[in-house]
């Protein structure tokens, strides 16, 4: 077999290693977390699942845990008023990255003797470019795509599922231009080898070209600053830009009669595939026995809370996510909001007893940013008490967070409308506790937003909570007010929320519940890039003391 037929079985290799692990390591957790949890449902104490194991403790503190700067992980750096980086990735994920790069590198370069004739050498690095970059779409595609059972099955969380798929995108982007240029080089980059390759006279050149462009281009404008400041148009960039470039590609290999073709239809079917189950999930959930009916109120910090009735209802997680489509902002725009809130809707006069049983209400806190979200809060603030009534559609639920049934103790950070992470875990693990299905004793929901005003965010919901932990009383909430507040003014009371003034200090607090923690540990965080990395600093320093697992959440659209 020559080197450039092995080319596939060395990728389907890497990928195969990397998956067979990930399964491995998923599935010795799952078992540990599944006994856990049945050994602990029973013991008040559970000390024996409290102690540390030092090398997984060592292995979390510089791996896992561990960002590749000392501190700095989730929080990109800020350019300007509107643009940031975005974050750095943790020594695992660059080990994963440079992995699969030095296996790309090393299957264009082996056995290319670069002492022989040197058009024939330059064919060969584009030859193989051009398969790699080929064949790196098909990964690349997949981690696009949202109906991704690959994730689900290996429990990838969603910032290395990003991460990787934006990795491969510039791998892709390399290989193609690294293609254009090897042919290029094999003419000695004479004017007319250049001028044939613009020329649409010459459509086998001219749609490569035009495919590498397309890759550079996507590259450029998915950069982070430009992501972060421009996303709309970003978004819309991004697909047209996408579609250029498999067309180009496919026209390119169409016209070259080469056997990398059928790789196309692969990346072509992964697509519509996935769009078409976008397109089910949208009429499953969506067109039922009433329509969709969506409630939209403007609160305070800039703030929308949406809640939308659904029928039939659905099974919501905690973690999970849904894609909004709102008519009143743009019929084809779709953006991913966390579900902060669940719960069954009451009887209404025009109800059968068989809608009933099966409407839901989930809810939403969105703040305004740019785009679709500022229009949303503008259109809602200007509506009469400050709150309409529309209809959008609904594509989901996609992903779902870890399970916390196995831990004794569970620590939830918020910072601002990332408390719509946590208050789904608070609910299930109260439910869990009265059920005597989850190992959880304590539960400490910290959360730290700039305004007192922000706790009506989420005060419908509190009642509830507070009423399943009346008789539980296993949970404690506590409510920081960043943004200095004059003595004289009145905090928000409840009589489950403790409100202090100032920000919450995170290293004291992880290290208190640690001291007095029960069963294994979990820190769980959703918020600012500061706050994530301030967790993740203080988790990583406290490995080798007790059992402690770190779940973060971070802001990775």
């Amino acid at each position: 077999m020559q080197v450039n037929d092995f080319l596939p079985y060395g990728l389907l290799i890497a990928c195969g290693s990397f998956i067979l692990i990930t399964v491995i390591w998923k599935a010795i957790h799952d078992c540990i977390r599944f006994f856990r949890t049945v050994l602990c449902i029973n013991d008040p104490n559970q000390r024996w699942f409290a102690k540390p194991s030092i090398y997984l403790g060592l292995l979390k503190r510089h791996l896992i845990y561990a960002p590749i700067l000392k501190r700095r992980h989730a929080q990109g750096i800020q350019l300007s008023s509107i643009t940031k980086t975005g974050s750095f990735p943790t020594r695992l994920q660059l080990f994963l990255i440079v992995t699969y790069l030095a296996m790309n590198v090393a299957l264009t370069t082996i056995q290319t003797h670069s002492n022989g004739p040197y058009k024939e050498f330059a064919a060969l690095i584009r030859h193989r470019l051009g398969i790699l970059a080929t064949l790196n779409m098909i990964p690349l595609f997949i981690l696009a795509s949202r109906n991704n059972i690959l994730v689900q099955l290996l429990g990838i969380p969603f910032d290395t599922h990003i991460l990787l798929h934006r990795w491969l995108g510039r791998i892709v982007a390399v290989e193609a231009l690294g293609h254009t240029i090897a042919h290029l080089a094999g003419y000695h980059f004479t004017k007319e080898s250049l001028t044939l390759m613009v020329s649409p006279s010459k459509p086998l050149l001219f749609w490569g070209f035009v495919g590498s462009l397309s890759f550079l281009l996507i590259c450029i404008q998915a950069s982070s600053p430009l992501r972060h400041a421009f996303y709309e148009t970003f978004k819309l960039l991004h697909i047209c830009l996408v579609v250029l470039s498999v067309y180009a590609l496919w026209r390119h290999l169409k016209l070259g009669d080469l056997p990398e073709l059928k790789y196309v239809y692969a990346i072509i079917a992964v697509w519509v595939a996935d769009h078409l189950l976008r397109a089910i999930r949208l009429v499953l959930f969506n067109i039922g026995r009433s329509v969709t009916g969506t409630s939209i109120e403007a609160l305070a910090g800039d703030v929308c809370r949406v809640t939308v009735t659904l029928s039939p209802s659905w099974q919501v997680q905690p973690g999970q996510h849904v894609y909004l489509y709102l008519p009143l902002i743009g019929l084809l725009q779709s953006h991913p909001f966390s579900i902060a809130w669940a719960t069954k809707v009451g009887p209404s006069t025009h109800d059968t007893e068989e809608n009933i049983a099966q409407k839901q209400q989930i809810s939403f806190i969105i703040r305004a940013r740019t785009g679709m979200t500022e229009t949303l809060y503008r259109k809602a603030a200007s509506a009469p008490n400050r709150k309409l009534t529309t209809t959008c559609f609904l594509e989901g639920p996609y992903g779902s967070g870890p399970s916390l049934a196995s831990y004794g103790t569970v620590m939830l950070l918020a910072g601002g409308v990332g408390i719509t992470q946590q208050l789904l875990y608070v609910k299930s693990l109260l439910a869990g506790y009265s059920e005597g299905t989850v190992a959880t004793r304590r539960i400490l929901l910290v959360w730290s937003t700039r305004h007192p005003e922000h706790l009506e965010w989420i005060e419908p919901w509190i009642s509830e909570v507070s009423a399943m932990n009346e008789r539980n009383q296993i949970l404690q909430v506590m409510l920081f007010i960043s943004k200095p507040v004059a003595s004289s003014d009145r905090l928000p009371s409840n009589s489950i929320v403790e409100v202090f003034r100032g920000r919450p200090d995170i290293d004291t607090m992880i290290a208190i519940e640690q001291e007095r923690q029960i069963g294994a540990m979990v820190v769980s965080t959703c918020g600012p890039g500061e706050l994530g990395d301030t967790v993740r600093y203080t988790v990583r320093k406290l490995q080798g003391r007790s059992t402690i697992d770190l779940v973060e959440d971070a802001y990775s659209w």
